[in-house]
C-alpha cells in the first residue's frame, strides 16, 4: 500500500459494514489484533452512528478501557475517553425539530427512532405492521431478560444492554429534552424519496445520512464523525494527518476525508469511496479492515 510511509498513531474504525461483519460481531482475528496494536502504543476509536450503549460492548471485548480508547457514538455528538471517563457532547437535536421529523415520518409511513438516556423510543406506522408485531415480541423478551440481568436482541441484530428500554412513541411530548440523533426507516425506494425532501426542508438545521439500504441517520447541522476526532485530536496533540480510519456509508464522509488516510471498505456505498484516500479489495466479511492495518502499519 502507498501510505506505509505514514506515521499512523491512531486508528479507527466504523462498526457496522467496516469492521462488524454482517452478524455483528468482531472476529477473532480482528480482536486479537486491534488488542495487540493497544499493547504497542495505538490508540484506538470505535467511530459509529450507534449510541454509546450500543458500542460499550464492543469496547470492552477489544479492552480499549485499559487502553485508554475512544468511543465516538451518534455519528460525533458524543466522544468518551475511556480511562478517564471523560465525556464531550456537541449540539443536539432540538424538540422543535424533533416534532418537525416526527410529523414527517408519519405523514410518509415512516419509522422513528430517538435514542438516548438508556430508552429507544420508536414509532412504527400502520403500513409496517409486521415490524409492530416483532416490536412487541422483542419487550415481552426484553423483559423476561432484564430479570436475568442480560443483553437482548433488539432490531436487526443489534444487542443492547439489560437497563436499555424499548419505548412505544405515540406522541413527542413522550420526549422531554432534545435527543442526540433520530433514525428513520423504511424500503430502500421510500427513504431514497423522502430523504431528499427532508434534507431539502432542514437543511439549515439538519444532516440526513443514508447509512444502509433501509436506515437514515439525522443529526445536527455540524455534527460529524469528523467533528469527533478533531476533539481527541486535541486531546492527544496527535494530528488527523496521523490518524487512519476505516468506513462504509455516507456517515463516514467527513472523517475519511479529515484524516491523513482514509479506508472505505470494498463494499462500501458508491459514493462514499471516492472521498477515501483507498478503496480497499476487501469487504466487512473479510477481515478487511486488518487487511488493511497490517500493510499500512508494515505487520507481517
Amino acid at each position: 500500500m502507498k501510505f506505509k510511509d505514514k506515521d499512523i498513531k491512531v486508528i479507527v474504525c466504523d462498526l457496522d459494514g467496516t469492521l462488524l461483519r454482517e452478524d455483528k460481531t468482531i472476529s477473532k482475528d480482528s480482536e486479537e489484533f486491534l488488542i495487540a496494536l493497544q499493547q504497542e502504543g495505538y490508540t484506538l476509536v470505535l467511530a459509529s452512528g450507534r449510541g454509546h450503549d450500543m458500542i460499550e460492548p464492543y469496547a470492552k471485548q477489544l479492552h480499549m478501557e485499559k487502553y485508554n480508547g475512544y468511543i465516538v457514538s451518534y455519528n460525533g455528538q458524543q466522544i468518551e475517553e475511556l480511562a478517564s471517563n471523560t465525556m464531550h457532547q456537541n449540539d443536539f437535536i432540538s424538540l422543535e425539530m424533533m416534532d418537525k421529523i416526527f410529523t414527517f415520518a408519519k405523514n410518509k409511513s415512516l419509522q422513528f427512532i430517538v435514542e438516548g438516556d438508556k430508552k429507544y423510543y420508536i414509532y412504527t406506522p400502520k403500513r409496517l405492521f409486521v415490524i409492530s408485531l416483532y416490536m412487541k415480541y422483542v419487550k415481552i423478551r426484553q423483559k423476561q431478560l432484564q430479570k436475568k440481568n442480560k443483553n437482548h436482541k433488539m432490531y436487526n441484530k443489534f444487542m443492547a444492554s439489560s437497563d436499555v428500554e424499548m419505548l412505544v412513541l405515540k406522541s413527542i411530548n413522550q420526549i422531554k429534552k432534545p435527543m442526540p440523533k433520530i433514525g428513520l426507516s423504511q424500503t430502500s425506494k421510500v427513504l431514497k424519496k423522502n430523504a431528499l425532501e427532508l434534507s431539502e426542508l432542514y437543511s439549515k438545521d439538519i444532516e440526513v445520512l443514508m447509512v444502509s439500504p433501509n436506515w437514515l441517520d439525522i443529526v445536527p447541522k455540524g455534527v460529524n464523525k469528523a467533528l469527533g476526532l478533531k476533539w481527541i485530536s486535541d486531546r492527544l496533540n496527535i494530528s488527523l494527518s496521523q490518524f487512519i480510519a476505516f468506513g462504509d456509508s455516507e456517515n463516514d464522509v467527513e472523517m475519511l476525508q479529515e484524516v491523513g488516510v482514509g479506508i472505505a471498505m470494498n463494499n462500501a456505498m458508491e459514493n462514499v469511496k471516492k472521498y477515501a484516500s483507498y478503496t480497499s479489495e476487501f469487504n466487512n466479511e473479510e477481515n478487511g479492515v486488518i487487511i488493511e492495518l497490517k500493510s499500512a502499519l508494515n505487520k507481517a
